[in-house]
């Protein structure tokens, strides 16, 4: 018993000393596993929302410039809506805003919660859904009578187009008020500001409103009727953009970009609707393909503030519909910080200085009804 003995000090220091060390090295494998284990789950999450975003806009894209067996460059067109909704009620397909310094040039229902140096798109194309076929059209009373009933509201803009697929009609229904019907009335209101504004019954012929339209005609409208077999749809005009959203306001995502689709109503009266997409897609930017030669095949790919394609100054309809391809890049970044401090990183181009996770995402999207 008088030979027992413990540890010195010395050994005991040195044990705690090694035992830190090892405990040390183990807090780091465990901090390290949490970052990897919160950077997959971002990932995940940036990689669900890119799916969803991009599936969301790739639909909107292949319906572009559908109007039944009709398209606009090989078909009179007759529209008799009196307002453009700011732009968004138009037959041309696509039509693209360059993201810069301003929203200024983004139509007015947009600039407001657009982001700036981001860019933004209209797509617009009829309905799918539910396209309905006319049994009869009478011009004289402004009444189409279709096969089935409907469930389109007054003051909807609607699509017709021509069975021989020769002639599209733009209108907006003006009755009767209740839904479940199979009768359509397209009247002319020529004192505007009611849900449906039509400066004419004409539905037929190569027009737009004008001063010079009358309710029972414009300057090349005809009064004649759609034969039976042709197909009533709904008109739809949806444009994307990244925006800040007001849901997150006082919260610590008060800063969390949003994709959003703004999209074509009428509510009461003929104006537009902001629609949350996703949350944390930072940049939206648009390149498009354009067919110069009318070949059906791209020639090259070009940003929006280069449309310009005959070098006339301005940006026409015209070498809008030349556009048969989109090629569509989104930035998403993370809900909430993910790095415990400031990282450099290049996504697409851009440079980023933030704890902020983020990833590029790109898909090209053929314009399937073009021409």
């Amino acid at each position: 018993m008088k030979n027992q003995r413990g540890y010195s000090l010395i050994e005991l220091m040195i044990a705690m000393v090694i035992g830190l060390i090892v405990l040390n090295g183990a807090i780091g494998v465990v901090i390290d596993g949490q970052q990897r284990a919160r950077e997959d789950r971002e990932i995940n999450q940036l990689q669900d929302t890119a799916r969803f975003a991009l599936h969301v806009l790739t639909q909107d894209l292949f319906m572009a410039g559908y109007w039944g067996c009709a398209t606009p460059d090989a078909a009179d067109v007759a529209n008799s809506v009196r307002t453009s909704a700011g732009g968004f009620i138009d037959m041309t397909p696509i039509t693209g805003f360059e993201g810069g310094n301003s929203t200024i040039h983004f139509p007015v229902d947009m600039q407001a919660r657009a982001i700036k140096g981001s860019d933004a798109f209209i797509v617009r194309h009829g309905s799918s859904e539910n396209v309905l076929g006319i049994e009869k059209h009478v011009p004289n009373s402004a009444t189409f009578h279709l096969w089935k009933n409907h469930n389109f509201a007054v003051g909807d803009t609607l699509v017709v187009a021509e069975a021989n697929c020769r002639q599209i009609g733009v209108f907006q229904m003006s009755g009767p008020n209740s839904g479940n019907s199979n009768v359509i009335v397209h009247n002319a209101n020529q004192g505007g500001g009611n849900a449906s504004d039509n400066c004419t019954k004409d539905l037929k012929g190569h027009f737009s409103c004008s001063l010079a339209c009358k309710a029972n005609g414009c300057p090349n409208s005809v009064a004649q009727p759609y034969g039976p077999g042709s197909k009533i749809m709904k008109f739809e005009a949806n444009a994307y953009y990244i925006g800040l959203s007001p849901a997150y306001a006082g919260t610590n995502l008060e800063n969390l970009p949003v994709l959003y689709r703004q999209q074509l109503s009428s509510e009461g009266k003929l104006a537009t609707r902001a629609v949350e997409l996703a949350a944390g897609v930072e940049s939206l930017n648009m390149i498009y393909g354009v067919d110069r030669t009318g070949n059906g095949e791209v020639d090259q790919f070009i940003t929006a503030d280069a449309m310009d394609l005959d070098g006339s100054g301005f940006i026409t309809s015209d070498e809008w519909a030349k556009v048969t391809a989109v090629r569509v890049q989104l930035i998403l970044r993370s809900m909430d910080p993910v790095y415990p401090s400031d990282q450099t990183v290049i996504v697409d181009g851009r440079e980023f200085n933030d704890r902020f996770l983020r990833q590029g995402f790109s898909q090209t999207v053929q314009l399937r009804n073009h021409g």
